[in-house]
């Protein structure tokens, strides 16, 4: 084998090389080229998940608007009841103080039957 032989041999092989090579960064290219599809994607689906964001942001402030006007309701609620509770009681209450007095009269007029028979039966 000579050297001129020795080198093309060697200018051969790195003429495959070359060519594997430039194979090589074909397919680094093409995947190149995905992962460039892939940040696309992830990108609208980065942009889809801050309108979600948002919409749910603004789902946050509606719910504590109505959680608002909720407990506002509840303790205006409560107010009205409670006064409501406080009439029917005073209601009850009078109710109450005249059956007690109406069984007081009863009472005092059944005591003075009581004392009139008394005289009767010892006056008999």
């Amino acid at each position: 084998m000579t050297i001129e032989d020795l080198s093309r041999d060697v200018a051969k092989g790195f003429g495959n090389i070359d060519e594997q090579f430039v194979r090589i960064d074909e397919r680094f290219a093409r995947i190149d080229e995905r992962f460039v599809r892939i940040d696309e994607r992830f990108d609208r689906i980065d942009e889809r998940f801050d309108r979600m964001d948002e919409r749910f942001d603004r789902m946050d402030e509606r719910f504590a608007r109505m959680e608002e006007r909720f407990d506002r309701r509840l303790r205006e609620e409560h107010e009205t009841m409670r006064r409501h509770f406080d009439v029917m009681v005073e209601r009850i209450e009078a109710a109450v103080r005249l059956v007690a007095e109406g069984h007081h009269h009863l009472r005092t007029v059944l005591d003075d039957h009581e004392v009139r028979l008394q005289a009767i039966e010892k006056h008999e």
